[in-house]
């Protein structure tokens, strides 16, 4: 027989597990207390608490969702376990909601602000990212080391920003060799660089970083390894980009994979593949096997994963797939893609490249232009509002020995009723003047002065 165990025996060895760090068995006597009182806090709390630390981030949301009350107390725990889980819209309204509750404590608060911060950098709304940490430095510094943090996340933020929407804004200077700097301080330049395109200025930041983590008397042999992890991944990425596979391959080599989270195991799996590919290229069906390993065809977003590198790791796998001649679901991927990164028209043309070129065709066949431009217009009416095809239609018809102007105009008027870009109006402009429309030209240009 069953030793029916009393609730004031249940509640005790809670608490020896949960101050004791056994989080299993945390949440196994928490479920015991539940069962004898559904609303007692202490186990509540113990059970949230656990399953955060045993990162089931899915089972911890579940409770919240069977018992909605608790959101009220453990805003912070519930927001935190929907942002591990990729619900990052859901995790910031509940957040706003905790955030304008009148008995929210101003430690809450400020955890709060930084998962916030933390969301929107992800998201790669960086208004936001910047505006709560503002917010965050109008107050005052409630942790020991938070306000470093902050310069560091700013950092990271202009960073991102910079890797997103390259520009000729003003470059970031890092501090001189030397100077008091951390090495995430480092690391964010560093990144900063990739975006500005100056890859030889990114890896010798990179270095430095490392030495910086390396010198550092402050850490255990196990968080030094966390901490040159994600430092040796992107110095194997700017040396992928620099043509530079056998750099790439050395420090992918050096990493410990016993110290990289899913998302930078999902990254450096990535970059194996790339240099795979660079092998391999004639066999496209190996790489994607590889590719298979690390990101599943639902194209789900990866948790830990910022926007940026999301669309860059799902745009892999739809090329893969198109190179591998999976037509029907090049086009279902790349809708989806769409509706998650609307603006990147990079892979708007794959659906229609199969017409041009036959994967499965003997080596240099193909259609000839003028059967690739019945094709491509034969696609571009089914999908009018699809920039990248548009453009392609308009580069044959201006390419043709007799340009025709005319159906260029057209396709260029179609396209500027749903979107205007500058470099659209640029080539619109062009097409007038050719047809002999100068002053359409004209008050199309004036009109984006």
């Amino acid at each position: 027989m069953v030793k029916q165990e009393s609730l004031e025996e249940l509640l005790k060895k809670l608490k020896v597990h949960s101050s004791s760090e056994q989080h299993e068995k945390a949440v196994e006597f928490a479920e015991k207390v539940l069962a004898h009182n559904a609303d007692d806090k202490e186990a509540q709390k113990a059970q949230i608490i656990a399953l955060i630390k045993l990162e089931r981030f899915k089972d911890c949301v579940k409770v919240f969702e069977r018992t909605p009350k608790l959101i009220n107390d453990f805003a912070m725990e519930y927001a935190y376990s929907l942002y591990s889980i990729d619900d990052n819209k859901k995790a910031m309204d509940v957040i706003n909601t905790g955030l304008n509750s009148k008995s929210i404590s101003k430690f809450k608060q400020r955890g709060l602000l930084h998962l916030k911060a933390q969301i929107a950098y992800k998201e790669e709304d960086f208004e936001t990212a910047e505006a709560t940490y503002m917010q965050l430095e109008s107050g005052s510094y409630d942790i020991e080391g938070e306000e470093h943090d902050i310069m560091v996340n700013k950092l990271a933020i202009t960073a991102l920003a910079k890797l997103s929407s390259p520009s000729e804004d003003t470059s970031i200077s890092a501090p001189e060799p030397g100077s008091e700097s951390s090495h995430e301080q480092i690391f964010n330049i560093a990144t900063a660089k990739i975006g500005e395109g100056k890859y030889s200025e990114s890896l010798e930041l990179l270095q430095r970083a490392r030495e910086l983590v390396n010198s550092s008397d402050g850490l255990s042999d196990d968080e030094r390894a966390s901490e040159l992890a994600p430092i040796l991944l992107q110095a194997s990425f700017v040396h992928i980009v620099l043509n530079q596979p056998e750099d790439a391959a050395i420090i992918m080599k050096i990493i410990d994979p016993d110290y990289t989270s899913p998302a930078m195991t999902t990254i450096a799996t990535n970059n194996t593949v790339v240099l795979q590919a660079a092998e391999n290229f004639s066999n496209p069906h190996k790489v994607l096997r590889s590719f298979d390993k690390v990101q599943s065809p639902s194209y789900a977003p990866t948790a830990g994963l910022v926007r940026f590198q999301r669309r860059k790791l799902q745009r892999n796998r739809i090329i893969l797939e198109h190179l591998v001649g999976k037509e029907n679901a090049v086009k279902r991927a790349v809708k989806r893609h769409l509706s998650i990164f609307p603006d990147d028209y990079s892979v708007a043309l794959l659906p229609a490249l199969p017409t041009v070129t036959d994967p499965f065709a003997a080596a240099g066949s193909k259609f000839s232009d003028k059967k690739i431009l019945q094709r491509l217009l034969a696609s571009y009416r089914r999908e009018p509002a699809n920039i990248a095809l548009g453009l392609a239609c308009i580069q044959l018809l201006l390419n043709q020995a007799k340009p025709n102007y005319d159906y260029a105009a057209e396709i260029v008027d179609a396209l500027l009723s749903n979107k205007s870009y500058p470099a659209l109006v640029a080539l619109a402009s062009y097409v007038y003047i050719r047809q002999g429309r100068r002053s359409r030209a004209a008050t199309l240009l004036a009109s984006y002065v």
